[in-house]
C-alpha cells in the first residue's frame, strides 16, 4: 500500500481505555496492547492515529519493548545458527574420518582408489 501513496496513515478501529505502561494496575492491558499495537499497519504506517496523548506513550513503550523482544530474538537465533553450523561441520568431519577408518586401506590420501 505504500507504493500507491505518499503518507500511509493507520487509525485503529475502536477506542480503548487509557493505559498507562509505568501503572501496574494496568499491566493486564499493556500485555493485551500485544495483539494490537504489534501489527503491521502500526509498523508500516507513516503516521499512526491514537486517541490520546496518554495512548501515544502506551503505544510507543510497547513499540519500544516489541522492538527489544525481536532484537533480542535476531541475536539468539544468530547464535543457535552458528552454534548448529560449527556442530554440522563437527559432526561431517567425524563421519568422514569415519569413513576413512572403514574404508581407508581401498582409498589413498587423497581420497582416490587404491
Amino acid at each position: 500500500m505504500k507504493k500507491f501513496t505518499n503518507k500511509l496513515v493507520y487509525i485503529p478501529s475502536f477506542v480503548t481505555d487509557e493505559i498507562d505502561p509505568k501503572n501496574e494496575e494496568d499491566g493486564k492491558a499493556f500485555g493485551n496492547m500485544d495483539f494490537y499495537v504489534t501489527v503491521p499497519g502500526v509498523f508500516h504506517a507513516d503516521l499512526t492515529i491514537v486517541q490520546s496523548e496518554e495512548m501515544r506513550k502506551a503505544y510507543l513503550a510497547k513499540k519500544s519493548q516489541y522492538l527489544q523482544i525481536l532484537l533480542f530474538a535476531n541475536k539468539c537465533q544468530r547464535k543457535i545458527s552458528a552454534q548448529a553450523l560449527v556442530f554440522l561441520e563437527i559432526r561431517r568431519m567425524e563421519e568422514a574420518n569415519r569413513w576413512f577408518l572403514l574404508f581407508g586401506d581401498f582409498f589413498d590420501e587423497k581420497g582416490r582408489w587404491k
